[in-house]
């Protein structure tokens, strides 16, 4: 059986140029409603192989994303969980270069690895994989209600979560 773990958000922020509060308070105010964590990991639940339900276990726990320290899980192999895939989202953030008016990229990075139960052995580990969005304006990115940031984000964790599951399962 498989357990499923996320860590915690560190960082939100752009690179600025004097454009920067604006699309930094877009950034912010679109992920301070959601749970990154949670929805990546949901995403890397509903893209496992078919058939490997039965031996997931979403744990939602956890909350870092710092590749070091390996959290004991043998609390979980008594339930019947022989391996554990930590998820966590290190940093979203735009980064924009250049002239008054300059293009921002929307980029998040993950780092995902596989510990077996119960010697919390790391089996495999990936700590940078990321998404970087299509330049866009300031003005393309916090318009209505900052629609292309929500669904760029969205894109975002879908993409991360091919990514783990492709060296995952």
């Amino acid at each position: 059986m498989i357990g499923l773990v996320a860590g915690a958000v560190k960082g939100a922020n752009a690179t600025l140029p004097d454009t920067a509060p604006t699309i930094e308070a877009a950034l912010r105010q679109s992920i301070a409603d959601r749970d990154l964590q949670a929805d990546l990991r949901q995403r890397v639940v509903n893209r496992a192989p078919a058939g490997s339900a039965s031996r997931r276990l979403d744990l939602g726990v956890g909350d870092t994303v710092d590749p070091a320290p390996t959290p004991d899980y043998a609390r979980f192999a008594a339930g019947g969980v022989d391996t554990v895939l930590e998820i966590g989202i290190a940093e979203v953030r735009f980064t924009g270069e250049g002239s008054s008016d300059p293009d921002f990229v929307l980029s998040i990075t993950a780092r995902a690895r596989v510990i077996r139960l119960p010697d919390n052995r790391v089996l495999s580990s990936d700590p940078q994989m990321t998404f970087d969005s299509a330049r866009a304006k300031q003005a393309a990115w916090t318009a209505m209600d900052a629609r292309l940031l929500k669904s760029e984000i969205d894109r975002g964790l879908e993409a991360l979560a091919t990514q783990i599951r492709e060296k995952v399962f």
